[in-house]
């Protein structure tokens, strides 16, 4: 399966500009498809910790890390490594250093970072020596021993004296014949002048270089020949010091090898995350659920190339069924779904969070099958549909019940109910075998499959019939119009062209598009009656919860009287009764009863005692006969009673 179809490596571009290092930048453009779903979570998890991080501004310090692959190599053979090579180790360290710090100061609020700060070991002791030891030109200072500070030290003078002598021999016109120019230069670590070739044999002392044109020769007069030779034993001198001083030194870094490596692995690690992390919060991309079996449910998805801009966020969900038939106008963003779909499986199975809503699901497959924007061959003398063919023939023989089939536009460019025929075949085929499938087409009897097996769902891209323009927006189990002669007719094509084009069209077809209007009307209706049931439900979610309030503050006010009440001292009338005089002051005063109340005597307003609610109450109502209820009030509460509860008073 070809990346390129799925725009996969301006998507790992976004992420190599994401990276700090060069050894960052190198993995995420090797990024593996290859993760399983526990590695894909894990990954996830550490990203999502670090994208916190950087939607709250924190970042990871620039530093400026090096290629230690040849450092590395050299020094695990244990060799004598250069200026340069031990000012990439201190480049490394200091690198270290600083992203420690970074980790260490944002563990609490970072867990992730715990890991990476427990496995970065700074090594100062090694930081310091090679930073006494080499210059920031990759030299060797003068510092770095007494014994090279010495030897540099009589260089310096020997020099000075030797450039004063020779100074002196030119202003004293000792060479005036054959003098080409007054400088003193070098040549072949001696100080020399240059003169005339026809001085050569006539000055005293040794000709030691030539000008490319032989014109000019590099002379050293007799009188500095032994300051000169002075000066190299000098110079080999510093050279078998600087050489025991790097050697001590790569001796340290060589002790220090597996760390070092270590800590290189750790900080590309980090950056590679850290990466991840900011095209996440760039994307605005999420972890999400990963199913156990094979299912696609992508709410508020989009495509990750089209981040920053105004998009249209859709859900694409397919569990049940098998295949999912995606229809609708051209240019409606059928392809762009099918891309978007498969873009976002490649980047799960890379690690990087995918731009759906943190409440979605996806199963990962371990195939992608496509067959989309496929070109003419020519190499091989096929059609544009032939290769077409041939690509679905290879889906048909390789594809299994663990993949995910993508395809675009099946079984187009040749005779209608042909392809629609082919198509329909090969999708049962795929169906049958239980493989997941996603694909997009204008064929009428394929939009129609849902309607009479189960294994199908259809989907559309919207089309706004106002305006004439596609929405982008993705409307699942609804079928998608083709709009045709309505674009044709927007465009300005004759009417009369278009009323016979219409006129034309089979009756099946027009019969299919009027049901379609009718379901677009259905959908639109209940659609309303969703919005209503959910402002409804907002507003009895809203009382619920103030009923929920109040509840609580009216326990907590009970229980703040109870504790009043508990704290309450005693009635001073009962203090010094025994426990059974209290009780019997606490004893109800039993209600008087009168004589009772028989139901000839019985009548509306007379005032009588009710024996239940012990109480005076009012007769507002009397029965038929004395065996029914009689109905009485009690201020404003209203009771029914039977005759022999109540006495007159």
């Amino acid at each position: 399966m070809s990346t390129d179809k799925f725009d996969w490596a301006q998507v790992i571009e976004q992420l190599v500009a994401c990276c700090h290092t060069d050894g960052g930048q190198t993995r995420a453009a090797q990024l593996p498809q290859q993760l399983s779903a526990d590695e894909i979570l894990r990954v996830w998890e550490q990203t999502a910790a670090l994208r916190d991080l950087v939607a709250r501004g924190y970042a990871l310090p620039p530093v400026a890390l090096p290629v230690m692959t040849k450092v590395f190599k050299a020094a695990a053979y244990g060799q004598v490594l250069d200026p340069r090579a031990l000012q990439d180790v201190l480049k490394l360290l200091n690198a270290v250093r600083k992203w420690y710090v970074f980790c260490k100061n944002l563990e609490r609020e970072c867990r992730v970072l715990q890991r990476f700060r427990a496995a970065l070991l700074t090594l100062p002791r090694l930081a310091k020596s090679i930073e006494k030891t080499i210059d920031t030109d990759a030299t060797l200072k003068g510092t770095a021993s007494a014994e090279l500070a010495s030897i540099r030290s009589q260089q310096k003078s020997l020099q000075d004296r030797i450039a004063t002598k020779l100074r002196r021999m030119i202003y004293q016109h000792k060479f005036d014949p054959y003098l080409q120019d007054d400088f003193i230069t070098l040549r072949h670590d001696r100080y020399v002048i240059p003169l005339r070739v026809d001085a050569n044999g006539r000055v005293p002392g040794n000709a030691i270089d030539f000008s490319r044109s032989r014109e000019t020769m590099f002379f050293e007069p007799r009188e500095i020949e032994k300051s000169n030779q002075s000066l190299q034993t000098l110079a080999f001198s510093e050279d078998l010091v600087c050489y025991r001083i790097l050697q001590e030194l790569s001796s340290a870094v060589s002790a220090e090898y597996d760390t070092l490596c270590t800590n290189y692995e750790e900080l590309i690690a980090l950056d590679l995350l850290h990466a991840k992390a900011q095209l996440a919060h760039k994307l605005d991309a999420h972890a999400i659920t990963l199913s156990s079996k094979p299912c696609l449910c992508l709410r508020d998805m989009f495509h990750p190339l089209l981040a920053g801009k105004t998009v249209v966020k859709n859900t694409l969900q397919l569990d049940t069924h098998n295949t999912l038939i995606i229809s609708g106008v051209n240019a409606g963003g059928k392809t762009v779904m099918l891309k978007a779909v498969g873009l976002l499986q490649m980047m799960a199975k890379a690690g990087l969070m995918v731009t759906a809503a943190p409440s979605s699901e996806m199963y990962i497959f371990s195939n992608l099958r496509v067959v989309v924007d496929e070109e003419q061959n020519i190499t091989h003398s096929l059609s544009t549909f032939s290769s077409h063919l041939l690509s679905l023939q290879r889906v048909i023989e390789e594809a299994g019940t663990d993949d995910l089939v993508l395809i675009d536009e099946i079984a187009t460019g040749t005779d209608p109910d042909t392809g629609a025929a082919l198509a329909q075949a090969v999708l049962e085929q795929l169906a049958a075998r239980h493989i997941t499938t996603l694909v997009t087409t204008h064929h009428t009897t394929l939009k129609e499959l849902s309607l009479s097996d189960g294994r199908f769902r259809n989907a559309s891209m919207q089309f706004s019939t106002t305006d004439l323009r596609p929405t982008y927006r993705l409307l699942l189990d609804r079928p998608g119009r083709s709009y045709g002669l309505e674009i044709a007719r927007s465009l300005g094509l004759p009417a009369a062209l278009l009323d016979r084009a219409a006129a034309l069209r089979r009756d099946n077809v027009q019969k299919f598009e009027t049901a379609l209007l009718c379901l677009e009307e259905e959908r639109q209706e209940l659609q309303a009656e969703k919005n209503k049931f959910h402002l409804e439900t907002l507003r009895l979610q809203k009382y619920r919860d103030q009923w929920q309030r109040d509840a609580e503050a009216i326990a907590v006010l009970r229980a703040k009287l109870q504790r009043e009440v508990d704290a309450l001292p005693p009635r001073p009338s009962a203090a010094g009764l025994s426990a059974a005089q209290l009780k019997q002051r606490l004893q109800p005063t039993p209600a008087p009863r009168g004589k009772e109340l028989t139901f000839s005597a019985a009548k509306v307003g007379l005032q009588v005692y009710c024996l239940p609610l012990k109480k005076r109450a009012c007769i507002t109502k009397i029965g038929r006969r004395a065996s029914d209820f009689l109905e009485i009030s009690v201020g404003d509460f209203h009771s029914k009673v039977k005759l022999h509860n109540l006495r007159l008073l």
